[in-house]
């Protein structure tokens, strides 16, 4: 409940400004929206191929998204908030980019293929059945960004499983003077992927 000010929260990343309901989640420190999507422009620079279609699963407001948009690719973005999508649309009216309400398990069949796939689920990760799911899509690189340590080794592990390999993994001290980590992995196809790609 908003005592007194305003109830939106103008934050910038880049050139972008998303204004996101004070009591809506935006990372905990200053820095981080900027450094994740610079991260994540990054890693889809170097293993995403050709820009195509991209997924920005477990999306918020669209910050890794715009990063995506600015290496070319249209997105589509898979939020269960309904202020995170309005902040979303409203910042990324103007760019490739299609906001999809739901659940992310029941969201990703009816997309169009992805290329690339980029997702930051919450804390208890993603799990098995929308990392087979991913992978079934059969992108060239998948971004995993994770803050818990186990869900995110459990979601790797379920990646290998259906046919991609670990290519890059880098871990942030985003949360000092905590046990948590920001954890990011680029996945890409196996060498022995059982589907023979």
């Amino acid at each position: 409940r908003v005592l007194a000010g305003d109830a939106l929260a103008e934050y910038r990343v880049g050139e972008r400004s998303w204004k996101i309901p004070v009591g809506g989640f935006w990372q905990a420190h200053r820095d981080a929206a900027s450094r994740y999507a610079q991260w994540v422009a990054a890693y889809t620079a170097r293993y995403g191929g050709e820009p195509g279609r991209a997924w920005d699963l477990y999306g918020g407001a669209g910050v890794l998204a715009g990063a995506l948009v600015d290496q070319g690719f249209a997105v589509d973005v898979v939020e269960t908030s309904g202020g995170a999508i309005a902040a979303g649309r409203q910042t990324l009216a103007d760019e490739p980019v299609a906001f999809h309400r739901g659940d992310v398990a029941s969201r990703l069949r009816g997309l169009p293929s992805p290329s690339v796939v980029v997702l930051d689920p919450p804390r208890t990760g993603a799990g098995a059945g929308v990392m087979s799911a991913i992978a079934a899509s059969e992108p060239r690189a998948i971004v995993h960004v994770g803050c818990d340590p186990a869900a995110f080794a459990r979601d790797l592990g379920a990646a290998c499983e259906n046919g991609y390999r670990l290519a890059e993994l880098a871990a942030y001290d985003a949360f000092p003077g905590t046990h948590h980590l920001e954890a990011f992995a680029v996945l890409v196809p196996g060498l022995e992927d059982r589907r023979g790609r």
